[in-house]
């Protein structure tokens, strides 16, 4: 039973179609002018690559995903001082390496921050960095803040440089 399982697995994994990589190597700024050669050349010859990209950490280099080095050499062919640096693709593990560096990492979306007059904030940037208060009024990009060490003096801050303090922070009434 086992054996079958493993079999079928091995199979699974021989289907995978893994992505084949060429490499090309041109004059150093010219990467983007052979990119739009390549997108124009796929148009008007029907070649069969389905991508081409460059990284910013690599000078002189397009990288070419295509089913056959031909169409490769097709895409690329008549372009000044630009070779195919291999006839085969490259290896998966340098293949992977390449295509992580594409991966687009999603940013942490920031918590929406309940500003109303009333609310206590710690202040985080500017002359008053470290100081506490709390809102008196809001406007588009400013807020007025009373600083609990000035009261009666309300300050202008930036939305971004202010947060608001936790329960454990409010000052208590005396």
């Amino acid at each position: 039973m086992k054996l079958q399982e493993e079999k079928e697995h091995e199979e699974e994994i021989e289907e995978i179609e893994y992505p084949k990589i060429y490499v090309v190597q041109t004059q150093r700024g010219r990467e983007i002018q052979l990119l739009f050669l390549i997108k124009e050349r796929i148009r008007v010859k029907g070649l069969k690559i389905k991508s081409a990209w460059i990284l910013s950490d690599q000078d002189r280099v397009v990288f070419v995903e295509a089913d056959d080095y031909r169409d490769v050499i097709d895409a690329i062919r008549g372009f000044p001082y630009t070779v195919l640096l291999s006839y085969s693709p490259l290896p998966l593990q340098e293949a992977k390496q390449f295509l992580d560096q594409l991966l687009v990492k999603k940013p942490e979306v920031a918590k929406e921050i309940k500003l109303e007059p009333g609310v206590w904030v710690k202040i985080t940037g500017g002359v008053f960095r470290g100081k506490r208060g709390r809102i008196v009024s809001i406007e588009k990009k400013r807020v007025l803040v009373e600083l609990s060490d000035l009261p009666g003096f309300p300050v202008e801050v930036s939305r971004d440089d202010i947060e608001p303090l936790p329960e454990s922070e409010i000052p208590k009434k005396t």
